[in-house]
Order: structure tokens, then sequence, then C-alpha cells
């Protein structure tokens, strides 16, 4: 992989995630084979999960892959792509978030009056790519970082409470099986005759983005871990700005 800047690489990285997890659309082989370029130097242990979603997207058509992703994030709570909701549930801290969002996307640049609801994971790579370091840093940490790990299955104590006590989320159907492949016993049922299988936990389209995301918190928690080695603000932190 060619030198690339600490900044440069957080913008890229960041960029691509947001394209990986957006719905799909027929550049998807090529954002992955850069991601899985990237993840060569930055987080190998990520390379398995990405070759086995490229594998995937290379033999899907993009209309089977809109089906499968729309059944899978739209239409299951589990895996709603919505950080303010894998944090706090319905409440009132969502709604503030879903505000303070719209207002930090003002600044930088990135469309308001949208129809996609603020919290949405992909939207919000996008604004942490654009978002200067120290915000950025704040993002990937306290809100993605976080969200993804609800997704696949791990606790994350300090919402916990939040969720037990405002809107009941804590359950079980957010316990699923950390990021070992194996499938989720409950929900999943469109899914499951969008591809015609008798069984979720056979499904390979579930399998499949189960290692984009798991790939994804992989990334971004390597990303952040590097953040000083790799300078991702160019040296503007310690110029005193932000």
């Amino acid at each position: 992989m060619a030198p690339i800047s600490g900044r440069l690489l957080r913008h890229e990285l960041l960029s691509l995630l947001a394209d990986f997890l957006d719905y799909p659309h027929p550049g998807l082989a090529s954002t992955v084979a850069r991601l899985v370029e990237l993840a060569r130097e930055l987080a190998p242990p990520a390379l398995p999960y990405l070759r086995t979603f490229r594998g995937y997207v290379e033999r899907t058509p993009v209309g089977l892959l809109e089906e499968v992703y729309t059944a899978l994030f739209d239409l299951n709570p589990v895996f709603y792509p919505y950080v303010g909701y894998q944090l706090f549930g319905e409440t009132y801290r969502r709604s503030h978030f879903l505000i303070a969002l719209k207002e930090r996307y003002a600044t930088v640049g990135l469309p308001t009056d949208m129809t996609v609801v603020p919290d949405r994971l992909s939207l919000m790579l996008r604004f942490a790519a654009r978002a200067d370091p120290l915000e950025s840093s704040t993002v990937v940490q306290e809100a993605l970082l976080p969200a993804l790990r609800r997704m696949l299955g791990e606790r994350v104590p300090e919402f916990e409470s939040i969720l037990e006590e405002e809107a009941g989320l804590a359950d079980e159907s957010h316990q699923l099986e950390g990021h070992s492949l194996g499938e989720v016993l409950t929900g999943g049922f469109l899914l499951a005759l969008t591809e015609g299988q008798s069984s979720v936990k056979t499904n390979p389209s579930r399998t499949a983005y189960r290692c984009a995301l798991v790939a994804t918190r992989l990334l971004l928690e390597a990303l952040w871990q590097r953040r000083h080695e790799l300078d991702w603000d160019g040296g503007a932190e310690g110029n005193g700005h932000r």
C-alpha cells in the first residue's frame, strides 16, 4: 500500500466505511477491495471478514443485495443501523441526539433537510470523515464503536442502565454471539424468505453482513488506537487548533 498521511487515511477510511455500510450500490465491490488494501497494514484481523463479505458481494446481483440489506437492517430491530437507537433506544435522549447531529452536520457541509434519519450509521461515518480530529475521535469512540458492539451482541456497560430504565431494550434480543459468526436466533424471518432459506442459522447473507459489521468495528478500533501514531490531525492538535 502506498504511504498515506494519517489525516488522509482517516478521511478515506471513514468515507469508505460509510459507502461500505450504505445501501448497496454497483461500486460496492471496489469499495471492499480498497478496504482490504487498507486493512492489510492497519487492521489485519479484519481481513478474513472483509474477504468473506467481498466474495458474497461479487457473486450476488445488486438487486438481491438491496433486498437483503433492507430485510436485515431496516426490518430487523436487532440490526437497526441507527446509532442513537442502539445507544439510547426510543427515548428523549435519542431525540436530543438527533437534533444535535443536524446542527453539527451543518458545520461540515452535510445536508440537514434530508430524508435520511441523522443517526444512520453510514451518515455518521460521513460526518466523522469530515469533522475536525477531536470531534471525529469522539464520534468514533463514544458513538460508533458502542453502537456497533451492541449490534454485534456485545454488552456496552455505560449504556445498559439507560436502556433498562428508559427503554427496556437491554434484553435478550441484543445478546447475540459476538463476532463468532454464529447467527442470531430471533428475527430474520423476512430475510430467510427472501433467500428461500429454511433456517436463518445457515443464511449466507446474514453471515456476510455480520462479517461487514465486525470488519467495520475492527477497522475503527485500529484507527482510533493508532490515531497518535498516525498523526491523523496532521499536527493540528499539537498546535492548539481543532
